[in-house]
């Protein structure tokens, strides 16, 4: 609606006008979503995980680098949250008496590893790690992958909670932009091997970057 009504011409925007492929993909981007629906919720957050990462690769280009890592961890939680949906399950809401999930609690009871949490109405809620657990549960081959970021120093996975921009005191990004850059073509790699249009989507995404170069100051 607010596309609809800003009211300029594609003259007056200049630079900043929507070409009609962006318009559409900013109106998918912020339609209402359907929890209970599944499959359109995976196709939905295909579209929300590369306009996330084409964000994320902005912020470092303006070298927002916390704001690029806490961007490119939303990405990795997404990717498994669209996982879940396509095999069928909202990671906010698992069936308890899921087979598959039966399972997977008795394997971590033996090991000692923290159970879901309790939902409602006989539901149980899944953290990003354990989303990536059930992924792999399920035979899904990006389980294992999603779990490899936990082994990745860039990502910080685990200090995520601890950044300034979370609940902690301290940035937690690098340094340097070189590991985040890495962290993203990680992250773009798994877009691309969940979904077949990854590619253009992300191309989308990119193009709605809007930067304005702007002249060297002199000497």
């Amino acid at each position: 609606q607010a596309l609809a009504q800003h009211g300029e011409t594609a003259e007056e925007a200049g630079d900043f006008a929507l070409t009609p492929e962006m318009t559409t993909w900013l109106r998918r981007l912020t339609k209402e979503h359907n929890r209970k629906d599944h499959t359109a919720m995976a196709a939905d957050l295909r579209l929300m995980a590369c306009d996330l990462l084409a964000n994320a690769e902005r912020r470092i280009r303006d070298l927002h680098l916390e704001d690029a890592l806490i961007r490119a961890y939303r990405v990795l939680e997404l990717v498994g949250q669209i996982r879940l949906f396509a095999h069928g399950y909202d990671s906010a809401a698992l069936p308890a008496d899921d087979e598959v999930i039966q399972r997977l609690r008795k394997k971590w009871k033996r090991k000692g590893s923290n159970d879901f949490d309790a939902g409602k109405n006989n539901t149980l809620i899944a953290s990003r790690l354990q989303v990536a657990r059930l992924v792999k549960e399920l035979g899904d081959p990006l389980g294992e992958k999603l779990l490899d970021f936990d082994k990745d120093p860039a990502m910080q996975v685990r200090n995520r909670n601890e950044s300034v921009l979370v609940h902690g005191f301290e940035a937690t990004a690098p340094p340097e932009e070189a590991p985040l850059r890495d962290v993203l073509d990680q992250l773009e790699q798994l877009l691309r091997e969940d979904d077949s249009q990854a590619t253009k989507r992300l191309h989308t995404a990119r193009s709605l970057s809007f930067a304005i170069s702007r002249p060297s100051a002199e000497p």
